[in-house]
């Protein structure tokens, strides 16, 4: 719009040359005020009030762009110069992390796993048949930080082990020669709160893949806008990208095409647990495209919960094989150079971004400087790097109630087998704790974390103002400083008085890894958290002794108040002693817990004989609890023990350290059999 007003103030008339020129679109309109057609007229800028507007004259010009006239695409065309935008590529990776070159470890189980599943649905396509339970969903459900991207990239490599396993020679060769999509809702795709195409979810997994094949690989924004504008009459699904990869290929035949594809990162897509949100509707077209694929297609997808997938899934009874990625053997890929490192990488869990997260700390550090370093400062690095990367796990509402922190500490030491979907806490699921990281869900259904998970929880349990103190210096020293074995399983004693105090709980489950005679029914009540005193004197260990004794530090104890764990002087019977309260029914019962520590010779067995030798002088033996921890291996041989009696032995520990890492200080210390009322035996 222009004031049609020449400079000197004149009103265009209908001969004028100007108006002319404009009307055949070669006119200057810079000649002419600009206006809005929001702008009052009546303003003095313009018409103003009583202007003379005269008559055969122009007032407004209005000036249509010039627009060029666009033939429409043809299908034909489209398809022509979408084929020349695009070439075969290999994937890029999607776990970009510093672990991953390193060896990967689990192939053989998890091939072992895909086997069966995978000739089953090779059959079933070659068949035509597109029943949804013969098509094996393949699903990598696991926390942050544990491998699920890194078993992504591996896919293909574990699938030819499936494949040979099989013994079917066509299924080996079409794995091998697999085309293989790695699409990503993380990092650079990421969605952004809503799907590409609100009418067709598919174009969420198809214009990933497509960008995966991009010669100009733009911005993904960018290139989601290209393929909108560009190929408007292209139905850009799934299928369609497999059309495109055999031209690309130059194959003939689409059904003599395998792919694998690999969608990572699901959980970032919209879920409200309805069949209308993002989550369900896309997983809903993987499936679709699984199931009845003209090429021999594998869909292989990963999320950090099961919850929205097994919701989504409950509606179709889709076949799925559930991955778990395995735990590090995290010796195998840091290769520690002293006992410090040894015992920092056992203290990561197996856990994959913090082995990494250690690793680069640890670099930082030659061996000599390493050893002349608080091992507690290499902790609090690791600790503060991880709550970089992962998100810190105390900054969830959940974990800022030490009640909470106790409720997890208690599923975690108790070794009990829970569902991935049953509560931990009040609204608190396996699945859930497990999205957090560094909480593995086992496939024997028990819980663990890395062990400096558990020292984070610990640290966060409610505790006495003047007890705070006295708990973190000996936990520092009883993690790092070279204490007598006593000294480790009193302090784990102590840790488990924090995490059950004020519950009844099972004495086979307080003791879990132990292996006890009969105690059907018998519950112990911690009823306030312990701390560890040494006494001066070889104390009497058995109930019915004296009350109060001394400490090294001279401090008066009375064992009746239930809240110390008392390490005997050198040569006591019962290294290791508390006063206790047992609850069988409704029946309290007030006796002493009495824990020996046995080193025995190479290639000796514990017998029925020496255990009841053991147990005569450190208890009451018609009351007391008596737990005989000894790097003996009883089960070759196993003998029955007397009521509420019980033994750790060697091959205890180990199953126990494979399932729990807050365990290992036992563990640690059985095998390099550092047990002081006896002698030292070197390895």
């Amino acid at each position: 719009l222009f004031l049609a007003k020449t400079k000197d103030g004149v009103w265009l008339s209908d001969d004028d040359a100007s108006l002319d020129a404009v009307q055949q679109g070669g006119g200057d309109t810079s000649l002419f005020k600009k206006i809005r057609a929001s702008w009052r007229l009546d303003t003095k800028e313009l018409f103003g009030p009583g202007v003379s507007l005269g008559v055969n004259v122009v007032h407004v010009l209005v000036v249509a762009p010039k627009v060029e006239s666009l033939r429409p695409v043809s299908e034909e065309v489209q398809w022509k110069n979408l084929l020349n935008a695009l070439e075969w590529k290999e994937p890029k990776r999607l776990c970009g992390s510093d672990g991953c070159d390193w060896p990967y470890q689990g192939a053989e189980e998890l091939s072992a796993t895909l086997s069966d599943p995978l000739a089953g649905h090779y059959n079933a396509w070659k068949e035509g048949i597109e029943d949804k339970q013969t098509h094996a969903l393949n699903l990598v459900l696991s926390g942050p930080g544990t491998g699920k991207s890194r078993m992504l990239d591996e896919m293909k490599k574990l699938l030819c082990d499936a494949a040979a396993r099989s013994k079917d020679q066509d299924l080996m060769e079409r794995m091998e020669s697999a085309c293989v999509f790695r699409v990503t809702f993380e990092n650079g795709t990421a969605p952004l709160g809503s799907l590409l195409a609100e009418k067709n979810p598919e174009f969420d997994v198809s214009y990933r893949m497509l960008y995966q094949l991009a010669k100009d690989r733009k911005d993904w924004p960018a290139f989601v806008f290209e393929l909108k504008q560009s190929y408007t009459k292209l139905p850009l699904y799934i299928e369609m990208v497999i059309d495109i990869l055999a031209e690309l290929k130059k194959v003939d035949n689409v059904k003599d095409m395998t792919v694998i594809l690999c969608v990572d990162g699901l959980q970032k897509l919209v879920d409200d647990g309805t069949k209308k949100c993002d989550f369900y509707r896309v997983l809903t077209t993987i499936c679709r495209f699984l199931n009845s694929s003209r090429a021999f297609a594998v869909c292989v997808c990963s999320a950090t919960v099961q919850t929205p997938v097994d919701q989504a899934l409950s509606y179709s009874h889709q076949k799925r094989v559930y991955l778990l990625p395995p735990a590090l053997r995290g010796w195998d890929v840091l290769k520690p150079r002293t006992r410090l490192e040894e015992q920092l990488v056992d203290d990561m869990g197996g856990h994959g971004r913090a082995l990494e997260t250690l690793d680069s700390v640890l670099r930082q550090y030659t061996k000599d400087r390493l050893e002349q370093t608080d091992p507690a400062d290499i902790v609090e690095q690791v600790c503060n790097l991880l709550r970089l990367q992962c998100g810190d796990i105390f900054a969830f509402t959940f974990f800022q109630d030490p009640v909470n922190c106790q409720v997890v500490l208690a599923a975690i030491l108790s070794r009990r087998r829970y569902g991935v979907f049953e509560c931990v806490a009040p609204d608190m699921t396996v699945d859930r704790l497990r999205s957090f990281g560094m909480i593995r869900w086992n496939p024997d259904r028990t819980l663990e974390c890395a062990f400096i998970l558990l020292q984070m929880l610990l640290r966060a349990l409610p505790k006495t103002a003047g007890d705070l103190n006295n708990f973190n210096e000996h936990f520092t020293r009883t993690m790092w400083g070279l204490q007598q074995f006593e000294q480790f399983v009193a302090f784990y004693r102590r840790v488990k008085s924090m995490v059950y105090c004020g519950a009844p709980v099972k004495l086979s489950t307080f003791h879990s890894g132990a292996r006890f005679g009969p105690i059907d029914g018998i519950r112990i009540k911690e009823l306030q958290p312990r701390r560890v005193v040494e006494s001066s004197t070889q104390q009497v260990s058995r109930s019915g002794s004296d009350d109060s004794f001394l400490t090294k530090r001279h401090d008066a104890v009375k064992v009746s108040h239930m809240d110390t764990i008392v390490v005997k002087g050198a040569g006591a019977s019962g290294d290791i002693s508390m006063q206790i309260q047992l609850m069988n029914g409704n029946r309290e019962i007030v006796c002493n817990e009495v824990v020996q520590c046995k080193l025995m010779q190479r290639n000796q067995k514990m017998n029925k004989a020496r255990y009841e030798e053991e147990r005569a002088k450190a208890v009451d033996v018609n009351t007391d609890v008596f737990l005989l921890i000894t790097t003996s291996d009883d089960v070759t041989d196993p003998f029955g023990l007397p009521e509420r009696c019980g033994i750790v032995s060697k091959v205890n520990l180990t199953n126990t350290s494979e399932r729990l890492q807050a365990v290992r200080i036992e563990v640690f210390c059985m095998q390099t059999h550092r047990i002081s009322t006896l002698h030292r035996i070197t390895n």
